[in-house]
């Protein structure tokens, strides 16, 4: 029996997987924990009694020892470093939800903790879409290029639209430039083996959705987000359980988070960005500010 722990309950996550897991006889969630970036004190016991959770945790150290795998879920990113490092220094596997960090200082810390045997692993549901694994079962010939779209924010919900291109196309961008905005904003994306992406975000409209030209036709992927929790949850468990390997490298989905931060930087000062070439000290996206504004959102939703 695989035994998880939850970290932070601040967004929609916790809930929606929770119901997903419980179909499943071989893991249960055995804690949680929050520690109040959106909700109240209280509401982490209120939402364990509400789900069958047995214990509610007064620390991150009180979790440890009861856990085999935390799932980091702060809406807050830049949080995530600092919760999973208890579990990470007590050798247990972490799953680090969307989007895994939001600058590259915190990128390289994850990726030296793994070379040192940290067992990490995270990022979007969109990756694993069923529309996109259908579609690479099949043949529709070589992609050449890409319009890949999704809404809201640049980041928290942007990851989304370059995770899913990335599910489809894998890893190997090059380089990253902006071309303007219409209330949505869109960046050309170019990999190193010729494919080129349109990557459209902040469109007012909720999708996830893909138009890939191909050497064989044109065609369309929207995705379902009603089912795209179960095939991530699927390899995650499968991965921490040792039945499998996971699908990506951490330094394979951390690529994205670099993209999204080339994307950032491109549209600041008007230049096209190569991953290679990403300054280590720039800002990045900030967490703490975007937690704020969540928050406030979520109180507004209540009344």
């Amino acid at each position: 029996m695989l035994k998880i722990g939850f970290v932070d309950l601040d967004t929609s996550h916790p809930g929606s997987w929770l119901k997903i897991l419980k179909e499943r006889n071989d893991v249960e969630v055995v804690a949680c924990w929050d520690g109040g970036t959106v909700y109240e004190e209280g509401y982490a016991e209120k939402f364990a009694r509400e789900n069958g959770i047995p214990k509610v945790c007064k620390t991150l150290e009180e979790m440890v020892n009861l856990v085999d795998v935390a799932f980091i879920q702060s809406c807050n990113w830049d949080l995530h470093l600092e919760r999973a490092l208890p579990f990470i220094n007590a050798g247990k596997g972490v799953f680090i939800d969307k989007p895994i960090v939001g600058n590259m200082k915190d990128l390289f810390r994850l990726l030296e903790l793994e070379r040192h045997g940290a067992k990490i692993i995270g990022g979007s549901s969109l990756r694993y879409a069923q529309e996109i694994e259908s579609f690479k079962s099949e043949d529709r010939g070589d992609i050449l290029s890409v319009f890949a779209s999704t809404s809201n924010d640049s980041f928290n919900y942007g990851i989304h639209g370059i995770e899913m291109f990335q599910g489809l196309l894998g890893v190997g961008v090059h380089s990253v430039r902006y071309l303007g905005s219409n209330i949505s904003d869109l960046f050309y994306i170019d990999y190193k083996n010729g494919i080129q992406v349109i990557l459209q975000l902040k469109s007012p409209t909720h999708h996830f959705y893909m138009t890939v030209t191909t050497t064989k036709g044109i065609y369309t992927i929207n995705v379902d987000s009603s089912k795209i929790y179960r095939p991530l949850l699927d390899k995650v468990i499968s991965y921490f359980k040792d039945e499998e390997p996971f699908p990506f490298t951490l330094e394979e989905l951390l690529e994205s988070i670099k993209i999204a931060l080339a994307c950032r930087y491109s549209k600041i000062y008007g230049v096209r960005v190569f991953l290679e070439e990403l300054p280590l000290d720039d800002p990045g996206f900030d967490g703490d500010r975007f937690a704020k504004e969540y928050r406030l959102l979520k109180l507004r939703t209540k009344k």
